[in-house]
């Protein structure tokens, strides 16, 4: 199976709470262990970049 990469940064919707991404974050994690993706997600309080 060829590697594959992709890596985007997008903006957080106003208002958007700490609680939510958490939440979002630890769902992600579970389905991605389970589909086999791995990589990575920064978040600086308003903005997004991930590399999957």
């Amino acid at each position: 199976m060829p590697i594959r990469a992709i890596a985007y940064t997008s903006n957080a919707s106003p208002g958007l709470s700490l609680a939510s991404v958490q939440d979002f974050v630890r769902k992600a994690a579970a389905f991605n262990m389970q589909a086999g993706v791995t990589g990575v997600l920064l978040f600086d309080g308003e903005r997004f970049f991930q590399y999957i």
